[in-house]
C-alpha cells in the first residue's frame, strides 16, 4: 500500500515538474520571439535580417546555457557573462542594419534597458 501511494505521489510530482518547465521553456521561447518581432517592426527589417536576428539569439541562447552550466551559483561571473553576452549579441545585430536602422536599434534598446531597470526596482516590492 505505501508502495503505490509512494509510486503515486511521484508521479504526480514528475507530472508537475516536467509540466512547468516544459512552460517555463516555452515563456522563455516566446520572449525571444516577441523580442524578434519588435525589432523587426520598430527598425522595418527585411525578411533576410529577420532570419539573421533569429539565428544570433539562437545563438545567444545557446551560449547563455552553456555559460549557466559552467557557472553555477557564482552570482558575479554569470553577471558578467550576461552583460558580455548581450554586449555581443548587439553588436553582431548592428553589424547587419543599415545607418538608419542603427539609430532606430539604439533607441530600442534604452527603451529596453529602462523596462529591465523598472522591473528591478518593482521585483523587491
Amino acid at each position: 500500500m505505501k508502495t503505490k501511494i509512494l509510486l503515486s505521489a511521484l508521479l504526480v510530482f514528475s507530472f508537475v515538474i516536467l509540466t512547468g518547465a516544459n512552460a517555463f521553456a516555452q515563456g522563455r521561447g516566446q520572449n525571444q520571439n516577441d523580442r524578434v518581432e519588435a525589432i523587426k517592426k520598430t527598425l522595418s527589417l527585411t525578411d533576410k535580417q529577420t532570419e539573421k536576428v533569429k539565428a544570433i539569439y539562437t545563438k545567444s541562447r545557446e551560449d547563455m546555457q552553456k555559460t549557466r552550466e559552467e557557472n553555477m551559483g557564482d552570482r558575479d561571473a554569470m553577471m558578467k557573462a550576461l552583460k558580455e553576452n548581450t554586449e555581443r549579441t548587439n553588436k553582431e545585430i548592428e553589424k547587419i542594419l543599415t545607418p538608419e536602422q542603427k539609430k532606430k536599434f539604439t533607441v530600442l534598446k534604452e527603451q529596453w534597458k529602462k523596462e529591465r531597470e523598472e522591473r528591478m526596482k518593482n521585483f523587491g516590492q
